[in-house]
């Protein structure tokens, strides 16, 4: 599903036993996903503003957000503990006290992380 111009991911909801979606270089600003066998997300160079709520996917290991344009706290990552590999690469992170305060907060509960990657931030 990378590169097709899409806007969304609502119509694949019926695939319950995805494992691994690709869906990079689109034009995707939000999404709601409920795959509980996913373990591997791939959304960079979208139109994401902020971490998208992945609490449906409880078995995520690796999430690429890179090149997108994500700002704020990271609260979607609150109920992802699995995760292993986070990619936050070239995105808009405000590295202002309060809002890098409240995303390590939510970092800190990413028991299993390995790999982090925020470079190419500017964070204005």
């Amino acid at each position: 599903m990378s590169n097709c111009r899409l806007v969304t991911l609502e119509q694949i909801d019926y695939l319950v036993k995805l494992k691994r979606l690709w869906a990079d270089r689109n034009q995707i600003k939000k999404i709601n996903l409920t795959f509980t066998d996913l373990t591997l997300l791939d959304l960079k160079k979208n139109a994401l503003f902020e971490v998208p709520d992945l609490s449906g996917c409880p078995n995520l290991k690796e999430l690429d957000l890179s090149g997108n344009k994500i700002r704020g706290v990271w609260s979607g990552l609150i109920s992802s503990s699995r995760l292993q590999k986070l990619n936050m690469s070239k995105n808009k992170v405000k590295w202002d006290r309060e809002l890098w305060g409240a995303s390590m907060g939510i970092a800190q509960g990413l028991y299993g992380l390995q790999e982090l990657n925020l470079l190419g931030n500017k964070g204005t």
